[in-house]
């Protein structure tokens, strides 16, 4: 979708767009097919050594469980809220859910677009899933 890019975000590394939407860029084990965002150099289920190949997944999913934040660095301005989402093509991934109207709950269905959320010490965007709730 254009949210991020109306953001003002950079195009970010680890996602990918296709499809009129953005795509997770995660790894997949070769020996067990787990897949991992972010992307791992080695498998967290079966051990497999990498380098890993990265495949695009789907970025929508469901909620598996959010909290508010209330206290955090002064570089995040407080309250937001964050959740875990189950994604639709395994992967459970944490990210900030969208604050606007309507708000998503525990099992409401939601897709994830980048959000810069930071800088590096270079200055360089960091990128993390914000995600939006679905109309079914």
């Amino acid at each position: 979708m254009t949210e991020a890019l109306a953001s003002g975000t950079d195009h970010p590394t680890d996602w990918e767009p296709r499809d009129g939407g953005w795509w997770l860029l995660a790894s997949r084990c070769e020996r067990c097919a787990n897949r991992a965002y972010p992307a791992a150099d080695h498998c967290h289920r079966c051990g497999a050594e990498g380098p890993l190949p990265r495949v695009p997944i789907a970025a929508s999913g469901r909620v598996y469980t959010h909290t508010r934040v209330h206290a955090a660095p002064a570089e995040f301005p407080t309250p937001y809220t964050l959740a875990y989402v189950d994604l639709d093509d395994g992967p459970r991934v944490l990210g900030r859910l969208a604050e606007e109207p309507p708000t998503a709950g525990i099992g409401d269905r939601v897709r994830a677009v980048p959000r810069v959320v930071g800088r590096t010490a270079q200055g360089e965007p960091l990128h993390a899933p914000y995600f939006i709730r679905q109309e079914v």
